[in-house]
């Protein structure tokens, strides 16, 4: 109980939550002074500055990201229960989609140009799982089948070239694979692609994807956008999700802000104006 209380009281004192304490309680304040001298000024800054940590404590805390999370994974999470037990005969490809890139220089992995941001190493961990799955089970699916073992397509270029960035992500994912024992000759690279409908457009162009069966891992809250343009490039394939950032459940820490909340719900409000934007301008 003293360990929750003094976890709650540190909190309080760290952004988010100081920031919107200030907000609301300077709101208060001025609110109060606006009585006595009746200054609209005074009145529209007390309004504001109470909206704005209203805002933010909505847009910062465990249960608005369980909300809006949990509207693009819920479809998912019966599969991922599933998946491998699913056919899996004739799985040409496991196709990594990329995300972003933290460059690292002196590190311990010397071998490596640069490191995976959270949500690319996630998707590379378990795309090696799944590749370790159905080469040490091949000869299980089906006794009467040749199981090939896929090649991995990891997908990327160079999102923000400069300097210190000018390393494709998937060179840099397809390095981070083999220092995790996965064997180079399974892996290819797609080095051009920006963004999410490059990976998969200029993946099917380099390796013919149009006759072949894939399997696309991707963070579970980007699947959506990931299905749209996979069922618009006529790809023949399946989804795996992972990283699944829903959770069930409430606790008084539901109710506590915190920077990781704020920055996964902007994230996903940003993968919400994406499938807008998709479906608006590009997927026609």
């Amino acid at each position: 109980m003293i360990n929750l209380i003094f976890k709650i009281i540190t909190k309080l004192f760290l952004p988010p939550s100081i920031f919107i304490i200030l907000l609301i309680t300077s709101s208060l304040y001025l609110a109060f002074i606006n009585k006595k001298l009746k200054n609209n000024k005074l009145k529209y800054l007390a309004i504001i500055f109470f909206i704005s940590g209203v805002l933010i404590y909505i847009f910062s805390i465990n249960i608005t990201k369980n909300i809006l999370f949990n509207s693009l994974e819920k479809k998912y999470k019966i599969q991922i229960d599933s998946f491998k037990q699913n056919s899996l005969l004739g799985v040409d490809y496991i196709v990594i989609l990329s995300s972003n890139i933290k460059n690292i220089k002196n590190s311990y992995l010397s071998s490596q140009k640069g490191y995976p941001e959270r949500f690319f190493l996630v998707r590379l961990i378990e795309g090696a799982k799944l590749f370790n799955f159905i080469k040490s089970n091949k000869k299980n699916f089906n006794k009467n089948e040749n199981i090939i073992i896929p090649n991995i397509i990891v997908c990327g270029g160079v999102i923000f070239q400069n300097k210190y960035n000018n390393i494709a992500e998937s060179e840099i994912g397809k390095d981070f694979l083999i220092s995790i024992g996965i064997n180079e000759d399974f892996i290819l690279t797609e080095t051009k692609s920006k963004n999410t409908y490059e990976n998969l457009l200029f993946a099917k162009n380099k390796f013919n994807l149009n006759k072949k069966k894939i399997i696309i891992v991707s963070s579970a809250f980007h699947m959506k956008r990931v299905s749209l343009i996979s069922d618009y490039l006529n790809l023949n394939y399946l989804l795996y999700p992972v990283d699944f950032n829903s959770s069930k459940g409430i606790n008084i820490d539901s109710f506590i802000p915190s920077n990781s909340n704020l920055e996964l719900i902007n994230l996903i409000i940003l993968e919400y104006i994406s499938i807008i934007y998709h479906k608006l301008f590009i997927l026609k």
